[in-house]
């Protein structure tokens, strides 16, 4: 995992190193590793190292193919890179080192544009053809790994985030108000929007190629829903075991210690019971052998999640032809795998490392079911409390975010990232279940409320239920308030509604808070846009295929991608996501949505992610499947009555730019002081104001 930056220079000056590496300082902490960079007339390249598959210096980019015609700054792993390796040898391409990125190279140079396709993994990368002065840049299929551009005359300026393309002088920093509307919707920016004008996110699934003549990008990947297997649910079962296994396992592959995020949710424990079992499996095939080199046909798996890894890396497996390096290959991991822990003589398992983050706050502590699944699977657990320490530390953690984001989860994100990075470099985690297999409760919302609407006339719902919710509306009484929010969203279409689930913020809300100029500029655009556009576009039969791939498209990439990039790389932390494998996401995305999300006499509201949760009842107890999900909630209403009120305050109801410039100053006093009165709950809105106000302070003055 790493950072890189760059950008062309047709008709600017050429790039200097000094230049490149202020860009590379500004994202360090995506890779401490290393530092290097690569220019030339036409192109300037940087890259930040975080050293995961040979360490060796061989590993340090950016790096040149073995012909010299091609130079990469590559963000990512490929998971199935060894495979293709040995595929290319056997057509005659060498390689100088052992690492994923070099075999991209390789792959670009057999296949051109077409190598994505033959990519697994979760990337982001630029590689400029010095032969052909053309640069091409790609990102993965679900936006696991960030990649953001502008264009200047003519010349392309990309990086992994936005504060290096700040790093620039001539970075344009107007804030793009529209954006704004959407970050306050969504709590975040979908998209390929960014908070600033004329600066975007390449979207998942899409490629750019820059030359002097244009700049051109298109999507290469994107999931379809259209096609309905017909096996059975026990085939459907089978495959996707034996699919998430092989996915797993494939994430085990390390030359550095390796854990998991450990929840206590369905996937997470889910996960941990996979890589569980992958190691169990690999230390029997490997009893014999304790202290020794291993060879794995199928991946070379990390010693620390449970599997002894002193190996070195040639197509998988051993190779006399490189004795040297095996060798110190094997004494550099064996000293890793027992410097603290003595040698190992009775050939017990390594265990794998987990992590947890919990609450003061028991309506919001996971930690009692994360350590069932610790002790069943005798993992090696370790748990933090985040307590009296959000405020000490808000500052420092919302600055990873170099655009308004305001997931409260990103704070326990942030801890668990740093409890993990205290033991290993590669943390597993269960990201994408909710969003693969209908996870979230919004999912459940949705189907009664569309139960609803089919009971009713589309002229009774059009016409009659806005009168009903205004009148609703109109009485102060807790009842009253979620009758006149069923009404508005049963008197809109389905995608409509969806939105309106989605979002954080009603029409109401924005119209009190919003001032009349910025209300203007705006015109008639609405978020609700992002939303209804990607439901359009999905090719699913059915309304749940069409959310779900709504959500694939706008809060997978925008929000839960996000928070985990940042926040696990401003610990230099590694997280890889097995559910999210773009061939789990096929899979799933050809089983009949009543298989995930299952109606029946049992069930009659809908049990959500019913198929993964059959997949994982042999491995996971009846207390972990079926309880009610919390996800990383946390307590935002106590914070800002209690440990944050202070911070909050300041920056809402004292700052003089930022937030004040976009809404009205007597309508943020009144929501803050309704929160504190008691008198309403409006934690969600002031977060959100409270992050943008954060935001604004570090990156938007």
């Amino acid at each position: 995992m790493c950072g890189i930056a760059g950008y062309t220079t047709f008709n600017a000056e050429p790039a200097t190193k000094a230049s490149l590496e202020k860009m590379g300082e500004a994202i360090i902490h995506r890779g401490p590793d290393a530092g290097n960079v690569y220019y030339d007339e036409n192109i300037g390249l940087c890259h930040r190292r975080l050293a995961i598959i040979d360490l060796s210096e061989a590993g340090v980019q950016p790096m040149f193919s073995s012909d010299k015609r091609y130079v990469i700054a590559f963000n990512g792993e490929i998971y199935n890179f060894q495979e293709h390796r040995e595929a290319l040898i056997n057509k005659g391409y060498t390689f100088n080192t052992h690492t994923d990125t070099e075999v991209i190279l390789a792959l670009f140079a057999e296949h051109g544009e077409q190598c994505v396709d033959y990519l697994n993994g979760m990337f982001a990368f630029a590689l400029w053809d010095i032969q052909e002065q053309t640069l091409f840049i790609a990102r993965d299929r679900l936006g696991k790994k960030p990649l953001y551009y502008y264009q200047n005359e003519g010349d392309v300026y990309f990086a992994s985030e936005l504060k290096s393309l700040m790093a620039i002088n001539a970075f344009p920093k107007n804030i793009r108000t529209d954006a704004v509307y959407d970050f306050f919707a969504y709590q975040y920016i979908p998209d390929p929007k960014t908070i600033f004008e004329n600066v975007y996110k390449l979207e998942p699934g899409h490629c750019m190629t820059v030359t002097r003549e244009e700049v051109k990008t298109w999507q290469y990947w994107d999931v379809s829903f259209a096609n309905v297997n017909d096996l059975t649910e026990e085939q459907n079962i089978d495959e996707l075991t034996a699919l998430l296994k092989q996915c797993t396992k494939n994430r085990m592959v390390s030359d550095v210690p390796l854990g998991a995020f450990l929840s206590g949710g369905v996937d997470s424990s889910g996960v941990v019971a996979l890589m569980s079992q992958v190691a169990n499996e690999s230390e029997q095939a490997n009893h014999s052998n304790t202290l020794g080199c291993h060879s794995h046909e199928n991946g070379n798996l990390n010693h620390n999640s449970g599997v002894p890894n002193c190996h070195s890396r040639e197509g998988g497996n051993l190779n006399g032809n490189n004795e040297d390096r095996q060798n110190q290959a094997c004494d550099t991991h064996n000293t890793q795998s027992h410097s603290d822990e003595g040698q190992n003589p009775q050939n017990e398992p390594h265990k794998i490392t987990t992590c947890s983050i919990g609450f003061d706050n028991e309506q919001f502590n996971e930690t009692e079911f994360a350590q069932i699944v610790a002790d069943k699977y005798q993992t090696d657990h370790h748990e933090f409390t985040v307590h009296q320490n959000v405020k000490d530390n808000l500052k420092h953690i919302v600055k990873f975010f170099d655009e308004p984001f305001a997931d409260p989860s990103l704070v326990p994100t942030y801890f668990v990232s740093e409890l993990a990075r205290q033991k290993v470099t590669v943390a597993v985690a269960g990201d994408g279940g909710d969003e693969v297999f209908a996870g979230y409760e919004k999912y459940s919302v949705d189907y009664l409320e569309n139960k609803l609407r089919d009971k009713f006339p589309n002229w009774m719902r059009k016409s009659l239920f806005p009168i009903g919710a205004q009148l609703a509306g109109s009485i102060n009484a807790a009842p009253f308030k979620k009758a006149k929010s069923l009404l508005n969203t049963l008197s809109v279409d389905a995608a409509m509604g969806f939105y309106i689930s989605n979002s954080f913020m009603t029409d109401d809300e924005w119209s009190f808070i919003v001032k009349e100029n910025v209300s203007a500029e705006l015109g008639d655009y609405h978020p609700s846009k992002v939303t209804i556009d990607k439901y359009q576009k999905a090719d699913g039969k059915d309304h749940l295929s069409k959310i779900l791939y709504t959500d694939m498209k706008t809060y997978l990439p925008g929000g839960i991608l996000v928070k985990v990039d940042r926040m696990s790389m401003a610990n230099s932390l590694e997280v890889r996501a097995p559910i999210l494998d773009y061939t789990v996401v096929e899979k799933s995305a050809s089983i009949a949505s009543s298989s995930k999300f299952k109606v029946n006499e049992e069930n009659p509201k809908g049990e959500k992610k019913h198929i993964l949760k059959e997949l994982f009842k042999p491995m996971l107890p009846n207390d972990i499947l079926y309880r009610k999900k919390m996800g990383f909630s946390v307590p935002l209403a106590q914070w800002l009555r209690g440990e944050i009120k202070d911070i909050a305050q300041e920056k809402l109801i004292a700052s003089t730019d930022g937030l004040i410039n976009y809404f009205r100053r007597d309508s943020i006093n009144q929501l803050w002081q309704e929160h504190q009165s008691g008198k309403y709950d409006h934690a969600s809105l002031l977060w959100s104001m409270l992050m943008f106000q954060m935001w604004w302070d570090e990156y938007g003055n």
